[in-house]
């Protein structure tokens, strides 16, 4: 593909970032949306099979590399911090709609506060752990200890 055809359907970089967090929102969606149409009896399986889900995602290097590329340029540049902020309000909205099918006696405040305690936690791995890092012993058991620590916050154990 040429340059030129990128330019024509996406004149401003920012039509193309904007397109691309979509696309990788748009795709969390769908599986998230999957995740809350199951029927598992199980409410913590179903949020355990979702934030392996995001775990595995991060050993992604294309998805890692677009992410941290695009979180450097929000230092720079406000409408792409807007735009990420955009990304993760649905992203957090997205795991409270979860939280609440698991629990649903829990109060809208509580899931909201623990979706954006899950979702820094598990964007945070993709740092210390996610394709392209370098890889430690000591880290080797870090997404299983990421997700029972997540599910004891949702289900309170």
């Amino acid at each position: 593909m040429r340059l030129s055809h990128i330019q024509y359907y996406f004149p401003h970089r920012l039509d193309l970032l904007k397109a691309l967090l979509e696309g990788q929102l748009a795709s969390y969606k769908k599986e998230m949306e999957e995740f809350l149409a199951e029927k598992d009896p199980s409410p913590r399986k179903k949020l355990s099979k979702a934030l392996d889900y995001i775990l595995a995602v991060n050993q992604s290097q294309m998805d890692n590399s677009l992410m941290w590329n695009i979180w450097a340029m929000s230092c720079h540049n406000d409408q792409v911090l807007e735009i990420m902020d955009d990304f993760y309000c649905v992203y957090r909205e997205t795991y409270r709609r979860l939280i609440a099918d698991c629990v649903p006696e829990m109060d809208r405040g509580r899931q909201e506060e623990i979706a954006a305690i899950a979702v820094s936690i598990l964007e945070g791995a993709s740092l210390i752990t996610g394709a392209g890092r370098p890889t430690h012993a000591e880290l080797s058991e870090l997404d299983t200890a990421i997700r029972d620590t997540i599910l004891r916050l949702v289900f309170n154990d």
